[in-house]
């Protein structure tokens, strides 16, 4: 990404040589005033990842100056790189950290892992780090390189993840990778720079990368959610390769088999209140007519009436 204020300087996260797609929050919150600009980006446990600052010398308004480039990884600090006015180099990289030891100088690879997590309290000294979780930083300030210095060795370099955090210091954030260290490599030796800092050690251009899993992505909005699947029954049956065909055919004999089951116990039931109907007593009611005989005057004949009273 270009930084927001600063011309001619940007900065990548790369996997596999390969730039992350980089996405921008819907509220701009800037807590580092002008000199912060934060992006998203994807991680994937088990990637090994790297970044890299870049100079357009035609832009850059402090080509003049010596630059230090320092990376943190959850606000730790790693490792810091000088890039010389006498080279004015396009590319700071940042592949890992390199440890100076009395056996070898080695280089340790930036790689994404699990997020490890537990029920326990929050401790003191572990709010900043968890405030920081989740984020790659690279700064950039002004310096003034004096001497090389001689190799420098160390044995307290302090791991970087491993170790799970409280549930309850993420604060609803969702976060489930982590920035670690890999391997030790043996790589040549190098030299360190001393160097002042003639215009104070504020930096001026500050990238923060928000690292987070793709699911944490959609949870935070950062990325639309997957849609949800067409059912296989609403699907064109043309467009359903063998599996789906095999699901679908199960789920069709499931249901034939529970219509099958209702229908019996339907008949069943009815089967059974007839039976239970037999001995109840059973209450006819009829319509009584009276015959009224009736004789004609005319004929002698009898006439029978059998009209209602």
């Amino acid at each position: 990404m270009r930084h927001d204020h600063t011309p001619g300087v940007s900065a990548y996260v790369n996997v596999g040589g390969v730039r992350l797609e980089e996405y921008e929050e819907d509220e701009d919150v800037d807590q580092h005033g002008t000199t912060n600009t934060t992006r998203y980006v994807e991680a994937t446990p088990g990637a090994t990842f790297s970044a890299s600052v870049a100079f357009d010398n035609k832009s850059f308004p402090y080509v003049k100056d010596d630059i230090q480039c320092s990376m943190e990884l959850d606000g730790k600090h790693i490792i810091s790189y000088i890039r010389l006015v006498k080279h004015n180099h396009a590319v700071v990289p940042f592949d890992g950290r390199t440890e100076v030891t009395p056996s070898g100088t080695y280089l340790r690879r930036f790689k994404f892992q699990d997020l490890a997590t537990n029920d326990g309290a929050v401790r003191e000294g572990i709010k900043e780090t968890l405030k920081n979780l989740g984020t790659i930083s690279l700064k950039l300030t002004r310096v003034q390189a004096t001497t090389v210095s001689a190799t420098k060795h160390s044995t307290d370099y302090k791991e970087i993840g491993g170790e799970s955090v409280p549930e309850k210091g993420l604060k609803g954030r969702a976060i489930s990778t982590q920035a670690a260290l890999g391997a030790r490599e043996k790589v040549r030796d190098s030299t360190f720079q001393d160097v002042s800092f003639k215009y104070g050690t504020r930096p001026f251009a500050e990238f923060t990368f928000k690292y987070r899993s793709h699911k944490d992505l959609q949870i935070e909005g950062i990325i639309p959610r997957s849609p949800s699947p067409v059912p296989l029954e609403q699907r064109d049956p043309a467009t359903l390769d063998a599996n789906e065909l095999r699901q679908l055919l199960e789920r069709r004999n499931e249901e034939l088999k529970t219509l099958s089951k209702i229908k019996k116990e339907k008949r069943e039931r009815s089967t059974t209140m007839v039976g239970e109907d037999d001995d109840d007593d059973q209450v006819i009611e009829t319509e009584r007519r009276s015959k009224r005989h009736r004789t004609s005057q005319d004929s002698g004949i009898d006439v029978v009436d059998l009209t209602e009273d």
